[in-house]
């Protein structure tokens, strides 16, 4: 999947979230959340997890990863965050994405785009500086997975 369509998604669910929070939707941050954590977790990773291993059977979500997703939503949402990110409801939004990874029958979302039918026309642009603040994001998640430095391709290759 090319950079530039993620790019898009992710623009996409944080303007929805954002719009949610401002009109006091209850599980507005998890949407952001519970995105972010399904782009960087793999599903094998998110099969054998929940958010912080209380779940029986299962082991908490990589910490250095969790923890750069918890700065990249403090730096949008600040104190409100981290007052959401130790509820019950964020707990239960997380597990509910690693359940439906052990259980892929019940996958399905309604609210969930596919991303592989996205249609890039040639009116949608991306500032270079969101798509830099974006890669950077992006590969320090990537350097804390997998240990290697993560090349992306730039919008003008793809």
């Amino acid at each position: 999947m090319s950079c530039l369509v993620l790019k898009r998604k992710y623009d996409q669910v944080r303007r929805r979230t954002e719009l949610a929070y401002i009109h006091g939707e209850k599980r507005a941050i998890g949407r952001l959340l519970t995105f972010l954590i399904r782009q960087f977790f793999s599903n094998d990773e998110l099969r054998n997890a929940s958010l912080d291993g209380r779940v029986r059977n299962t082991q908490a979500l990589s910490e250095d990863r969790m923890c750069i997703i918890d700065k990249h939503l403090q730096t949008i949402f600040g104190i409100d965050y981290n007052l959401y990110r130790i509820t019950k409801d964020c707990a239960e939004q997380v597990n509910v994405v690693c359940r439906h990874a052990r259980n892929p029958k019940n996958l399905y979302d309604n609210n969930k785009i596919e991303i592989n039918n996205s249609i890039i026309n040639q009116n949608d642009i991306v500032e270079d500086k969101q798509f830099d603040e974006y890669e950077s994001f992006q590969e320090e998640l990537f350097i804390q997975a997998n240990g290697l430095p993560y090349k992306l391709e730039s919008p003008t290759n793809i």
